[in-house]
């Protein structure tokens, strides 16, 4: 698996974004609307599927973002994104896989909510989870967190913006204190299918148990 903690990269506006976020959030919930209509007149068997499903798939699989540009609002209906590159190597985009659950998340991440230690459910992207590997769960998970229509990228004690992106620069971006934050609790159960370990957990503050950067790479090779 791709270990890899993706905020988006900025950009300058290409022409083949002829739909700013907006737009798109706000074309996606009509669709939404309406499918929800058409199924409750017509049910969802109609040749096994039903036309507004369809479009919805069509919609799902056109729509790209930037990873910090995603509406959590799409979440709800989306909650599984394919990540790929975009048109230089620092740019990183997203799109809605149109799974409700899947079995394989390489390249691919859920969006949640998570729960804060204050007891707030906050809207998370979560990467490099794996189905089997709770030793990779523990050191190579990564989460995004938003406020406020803004995502932070919360940095692992391995990653050398640790010290800039870490627990307490996440608390500062919440504007709480950093008790009020950690341990952040995690369900991602739902959203994957056969798994072989456990897909919740909490995410602390200081980590229960760190690898020296050796253990690191021999566990990222173990994982790929």
């Amino acid at each position: 698996m791709p270990i890899v903690r993706c905020a988006g990269a900025s950009r300058e506006n290409n022409s083949d974004d002829a739909l700013s976020t907006t737009e798109k959030t706000r074309n996606y919930e009509t669709l939404v609307d309406y499918t929800r209509s058409f199924d409750a007149q017509h049910g969802t068997e109609h040749f096994g599927r039903s036309p507004a499903n369809t479009r919805r798939a069509e919609v799902e699989t056109y729509m790209s973002a930037r990873i910090d540009e995603i509406d959590p609002l799409l979440l709800v209906e989306a909650p599984i994104w394919r990540y790929f590159e975009g048109a230089s190597p620092t740019e990183t985009l997203a799109e809605p896989t149109g799974e409700k659950a899947t079995d394989r998340l390489v390249f691919k991440f859920i969006g949640l909510r998570v729960r804060l230690a204050n007891g707030e459910q906050r809207w998370a992207l979560l990467f490099n989870l794996s189905p089997h590997d709770a030793v990779n769960n523990e050191h190579f998970l990564t989460l995004s967190i938003e406020n406020r229509g803004r995502w932070f990228p919360l940095a692992r004690y391995h990653d050398a913006d640790w010290e800039r992106m870490g627990p307490l620069a996440l608390a500062d971006f919440l504007s709480l204190p950093i008790e009020q934050v950690f341990p952040i609790e995690f369900d991602a159960s739902a959203f994957v299918k056969n798994a072989t370990v456990p897909l919740s957990g909490r995410i602390e503050a200081e980590p229960r148990n760190r690898l020296s950067s050796r253990e690191l790479i021999d566990l990222a090779i173990a994982s790929s």
